[in-house]
Formats: structure tokens, C-alpha cells, sequence
């Protein structure tokens, strides 16, 4: 699924919920459809149809998500629990 059809089934009420989930490359985002619950769809870009699309700067994607979505259930998580050892944050 790519953004265009992510406009079109939210225009058309067709969005159940969208989950993003953190992963160590990035953000990737799964749509839950009205009419297929059992069933999630990656958004994908069209050069790499088969590929999740990762998204890196969380605060675009949201602002994206909520100008498509914006009254709908956006719920975010995490691949693995955060890790300060392992973070790429700096250190103080």
C-alpha cells in the first residue's frame, strides 16, 4: 500500500486503525483495514512495491499520518524494548 491508496481508503472510511512501529532503521507503518481486521498492510513505496517504506524522521511521519488519519486511531510501537547501553543517544 502505498501513500495515494493509504488517501483514498482513508477518504473513503476504509481505516481501521494505523500502527507505526519502531524498528533499529527507522519508523515503518502497518494499516489494519475495515474489511480484512485479520490482515496488515506495510505502506510501501512504489521502486520497492514488496519492501516496507522506513520512515526516519518520526515527526514528519506523524504529520503526515494525522493529515491523512486525523481523527483516527494512530497507536505507536516499539520492535524491541529501548535499551540505554545500546542507544545511540549521546552520553552526558
Amino acid at each position: 500500500m502505498m501513500v495515494p491508496d493509504l488517501e483514498e481508503a482513508a477518504e473513503n472510511g476504509e481505516i481501521e486503525s494505523i500502527e507505526t512501529v519502531e524498528t533499529a532503521e527507522g519508523h515503518k507503518v502497518l494499516v489494519n483495514l475495515k474489511a480484512r481486521p485479520a490482515e496488515q498492510r506495510y505502506l510501501t513505496v512504489r521502486r520497492e512495491p514488496d519492501k516496507p517504506r522506513n520512515f526516519v524522521d518520526v515527526s514528519r511521519l506523524f504529520k503526515m499520518l494525522r493529515k491523512i488519519f486525523p481523527k483516527g486511531e494512530i497507536i505507536s510501537t516499539c520492535e524491541e524494548p529501548f535499551d540505554p547501553a545500546t542507544s545511540n543517544r549521546r552520553k552526558k
